[in-house]
């Protein structure tokens, strides 16, 4: 593991693959309760080397939603490392908010964020009638929002959401209008449309369709369709009589 950047707040590592890839993914860790004051471990080997990509882990000491201005530092440095490489970064709820929140800032060639928080400011979360993590983000003094003011605007990736969660749904519209995004629809999972779309389209084939064929190629009404018929067979397999 090699240390880009730390400070009192935040971190970012890079866990390398055994391949000389020029990918990397990048995910912005979710504060663990139980680490509370210091970095969540990392494993030395994650799904993404696995896959031969290698893996940036940015992370924080406090549920702060990557809100304090220190993060720049931290955040400055994974943009300076990147050069001629890929970066891909993945994550649901504030790890997904965070990969589109940040996406300017690290050049962040796709993103792929399941049930992603558009803003957290308490105008937009009033306006949405979102009262989730209120308890929680009452306590960041300072809450910025580079989506809603437009930074994002060419920043490509997949959202996906649950259609019968109203919050979750008024997030990821406010993406769709503040990116140039592809919004992928479940059904029944709530605030965990990751594991749908993860069972369906997993997301390493969609970081591999990415790599070799481009943003432009994918065909959301193809993906929304095998999502659909996924969700429709396993349905059936629950409810109908079985002999």
């Amino acid at each position: 593991m090699k240390i880009l950047r730390e400070n009192n707040d935040y971190r970012a590592a890079v866990i390398f693959s055994k391949n000389k890839s020029k990918v990397f993914i990048i995910k912005f860790d979710h504060w663990v309760k139980n680490k509370h004051q210091c970095f969540a471990d990392i494993a030395q080997t994650t799904w993404a080397t696995k896959l031969g990509y290698n893996h940036i882990f940015i992370q924080s000491k406090k549920n702060d939603w990557f809100q304090n201005h220190t993060v720049l530092d931290v955040l400055n440095a994974v943009a300076n490392y990147k050069k001629d490489n890929l970066y891909i970064a993945t994550g649901g709820s504030m790890s997904g908010y965070a990969s589109i929140e940040f996406n300017s800032i690290l050049s962040i060639d796709f993103f792929i964020a399941t049930s992603p928080q558009a803003a957290i400011s308490k105008e937009y979360m009033t306006s949405i009638n979102d009262n989730r993590w209120k308890n929680d983000i009452s306590k960041i003094k300072k809450r910025r929002s580079y989506l809603l003011d437009g930074f994002n605007k060419k920043a490509k990736g997949i959202v996906s959401v649950d259609i019968t969660n109203h919050a979750d749904m008024s997030h990821a519209i406010s993406i769709k209008q503040m990116t140039d995004s592809i919004i992928l629809y479940t059904n029944g999972a709530y605030h965990r449309s990751g594991m749908i779309l993860n069972k369906e389209y997993p997301v390493k084939k969609i970081i591999k369709h990415f790599i070799e064929k481009g943003y432009k190629s994918f065909d959301a009404i193809e993906i929304q369709n095998k999502i659909d018929s996924g969700f429709s067979n396993l349905f059936m397999k629950w409810c109908l009589p079985r002999d």
